[in-house]
């Protein structure tokens, strides 16, 4: 749960300056830094990931042997700023420095990038923009997927963000910019290994672009197909994060505007495999996970990056479907209609991942977890992939139809 102060620690008015930092050693408040003393350290070697708590959004930082990666800096619609209130502290605790080595965005969606500031309307610049325009951050280099579109519709999201990367690297915030594709490995040193397995989906999009040219013009892929996915492996240990990746061949309507989702995760399934976390696509909405896709997962651990919402996430589906293999953690909130078995998942604060330097064990918000070997994920039941072949082109014309009201899902 939140971390809260005790009553019985508050001190009155003339005090409470003086017993700021007692109530620090005495654990009245919790530290941004390191939350869980006696488990293996950044300095010993250990992979120390923090799901950060930016409410509907994401953002995931992954620490190791002195280097940094952030996946994502997104801004919720409710708290556009949460994650500038957060996730400085956190750096200055745990590295002493506000420079991040690495920063990937998965794709061009706010709650992913977050938004520049607007002088006529006051809004103040959230997500990325607010970290370096605002928060005194600075990055040594941007990854991204690249600009290319299956269609000439490009999003507002994606626009703010390629007006502005040129202006940051010219002003020495940041390093420099690079395109990935699946393939390509991040490096934060020897024993850890970060797999980019899908970039912009990987050339099936181009491959239904080039089948369906009229289909596709009409109802171009969700900016979501693009999200860039990373395997994260030391020794044993292995988690899958996604970004929004799609499950499921749909097609999305909103008023007069028509998108498709198509069905990425059976692609990678089997380069993926088995692993001990998943970070839940798409903050578990039910266009994502799909059956076999988790199946082949099989998580001994679910992590959802969600907060109050109107999407239904995690969609009660979704999330029986990867309880049945492990636990549940959910960061900051649910949609308000969740049940309560959802509901008590909620951690309302960050999700710490601690990973043994030699991958053997791992902990979950102080909790001890086994990481398995192949032939142990094989014996457990975890499935080998979703496809035998190369996923086959669906019939896109006669693909089910969602209406959903204005928004991003």
């Amino acid at each position: 749960m939140r971390p809260a102060v005790d009553r019985v620690c508050l001190p009155t008015r003339p005090l409470l300056w003086a017993t700021l930092g007692l109530l620090l050693l005495t654990g009245c408040l919790r530290p941004a830094g390191i939350r869980y003393p006696g488990l293996p350290a950044l300095a010993d070697g250990a992979l120390h990931m923090v799901h950060v708590d930016v409410g509907q959004a994401d953002a995931l930082l992954l620490l190791y042997r002195g280097k940094s990666l952030l996946i994502d800096c997104g801004a919720p619609g409710r708290d556009p700023l949460r994650l500038s209130q957060r996730l400085p502290r956190r750096l200055d605790a745990l590295l002493g420095t506000r420079h991040l080595d690495y920063v990937l965005l998965t794709h061009y969606h706010q709650d992913h990038v977050g938004a520049p500031g607007r002088r006529k309307s006051q809004r103040l610049p959230s997500g990325l923009f607010s970290l370096l325009e605002r928060d005194g951050v600075t990055i040594g280099t941007i990854l991204d997927r690249g600009f290319w579109k299956a269609g000439e519709y490009v999003g507002a999201t994606q626009r703010n963000y390629q007006q502005a990367v040129g202006g940051w690297i010219t002003s020495g915030v940041v390093g420099a910019r690079r395109e990935v594709r699946a393939g390509d490995r991040i490096d934060l040193g020897p024993g850890l290994n970060i797999e980019v397995v899908a970039a912009s989906g990987n050339g099936y999009l181009e491959r239904l672009a080039a089948t369906y040219p009229t289909f596709l013009r009409d109802h171009p892929p969700s900016e979501n197909d693009y999200s860039i996915a990373l395997k994260v492996s030391v020794g044993e240990f292995e988690m899958f994060t996604g970004g929004d990746l799609s499950g499921f061949n749909v097609v999305r309507r909103f008023g007069g505007h028509a998108s498709s989702y198509n069905d990425l995760e059976s692609l990678i399934a089997d380069r993926v495999g088995a692993v001990e976390i998943y970070r839940v696509n798409h903050h578990g909405s039910r266009n994502s996970t799909n059956p076999c896709f988790t199946a082949v997962l099989h998580p001994q651990v679910s992590i959802f990056s969600t907060g109050p919402n109107g999407y239904g996430h995690p969609d009660p589906e979704v999330f029986a479907r990867v309880a049945a293999f492990g636990d549940t953690y959910i960061t900051g909130g649910t949609a308000a209609d969740s049940p309560p078995e959802i509901v008590a998942r909620v951690v309302g604060d960050d999700v710490e991942v601690l990973v043994a330097p030699d991958g053997s064990r791992f902990w979950v918000n102080g909790k001890a977890y086994q990481s398995r070997t192949d032939a142990e994920e094989q014996a457990a039941g975890a499935r080998a992939g979703c496809v035998e072949r190369e996923l086959a082109l669906p019939d896109l014309p006669g693909l089910p139809v969602i209406e959903q009201d204005w928004g991003t899902d």
